[in-house]
């Protein structure tokens, strides 16, 4: 199955390396033969021919099952393993990234410090980290890891509640029912990837586009404050028609689909980034190479994870908006500039 047999070479950072393609059988009647051919059909975006075998394999071969069933989730949303190893490569690897939607590099300024302190206040303070070295439309490569999230996000096809429940049962919670370490966490880390992903491409408001302006109403404005040239944090607010509040943490180790259920929430996207921490610590115990991915993915945490500073500081109002937590996703570089 050339959409599998391509998803195994993204952790191999990504070498873009040729791959087999499996055969099909023309009558198959043991569980290599479903498997098969429940591979051929996703070749060709099938999903009721590759429902029908995956339904004929027995628990003796349940790992093929769940894992086949994984790749069939994220296929459903749009994500084939190609497309997602060739956005893994271009922004954590190549430095190859397009700047079409990107402004012109400028010298990095200080953030607001009215809004923006130093790390080490309190944790109901909004803190950001600070680009590192630049600061542009999109903060360009330092954080090319909220980029990966943009491109991604833009793949997806037609997001909605429903799809993102689909998405969660049919991926990241199948994933831990998977007995082999190695194939759990490697399907676990890109079924995280692709949701959180998924959950970003809801606040789209032009299909297969994410922008800016789909998290706050004045981005230039709100860049204006995060470079502390503005003093003006309404400028950071939800734009026209936002359904994105603030909702709550959710583990997603024991969620099921039914906690993803309703709006799409900052709850559900913090939590996501944890979620994606977390699975590239799995991928490192089990011994995959994780270097690319480690210095970059995880910093998402650090900015508007459950236990961040941003999180923590919009407050306990379920209903309630959060300009920081939208600031903080244009300070990832989460969102084309326009």
């Amino acid at each position: 199955m050339k959409h599998v047999k391509a998803s195994v070479c993204i952790l191999a950072l990504l070498n873009l390396t040729g791959c087999n393609i499996f055969n099909s059988l023309d009558k198959p009647s043991n569980d290599a033969q479903y498997r098969t051919a429940a591979e051929a059909c996703l070749d060709e975006n099938n999903f009721n021919c590759a429902e029908e075998y995956l339904s004929k394999i027995s628990t003796n071969d349940l790992d093929s099952k769940l894992s086949l069933s994984v790749y069939m989730g994220l296929l459903k949303a749009g994500i084939s393993p190609g497309k997602l190893m060739k956005a893994l490569y271009d922004n954590l690897v190549s430095d190859t990234s397009s700047n079409s939607s990107q402004a012109s590099l400028s010298q990095q300024m200080e953030l607001n410090s009215i809004y923006f302190p130093t790390i080490g206040t309190p944790s109901n303070i909004f803190s950001p980290p600070p680009p590192s070295s630049s600061t542009t439309c999109q903060l360009a490569k330092e954080h090319s890891y909220g980029m990966l999230l943009t491109v991604i996000a833009k793949l997806i096809d037609h997001p909605s509640s429903e799809g993102r429940q689909a998405l969660f049962d049919s991926t990241i919670y199948k994933s831990y029912q998977i007995q082999s370490t190695t194939q759990s966490k490697y399907l676990g880390f890109i079924s995280t990837l692709t949701f959180l992903a998924y959950l970003l491409a809801e606040n789209q408001s032009t299909p297969n586009t994410l922008k800016m302006s789909d998290f706050v109403q004045n981005p230039s404005g709100c860049l204006s404050v995060l470079k502390g040239t503005s003093a003006d944090l309404s400028l950071c607010s939800a734009p026209s028609g936002s359904k994105l509040k603030l909702g709550k943490p959710i583990n997603y180790q024991n969620a099921i689909r039914s906690d993803f259920s309703g709006d799409v929430t900052m709850g559900m996207i913090s939590s996501g980034v944890l979620e994606l921490a977390v699975s590239i610590q799995r991928l490192e115990a089990a011994e995959f190479d994780v270097g690319k991915l480690e210095d970059s993915l995880p910093n998402l945490n650090t900015q508007f994870g459950p236990s961040s500073t941003t999180f923590i500081g919009c407050g306990s109002n379920e209903n309630s908006d959060c300009p920081p937590f939208r600031a903080t996703l244009l300070n990832a570089s989460i969102g084309d500039c326009r």
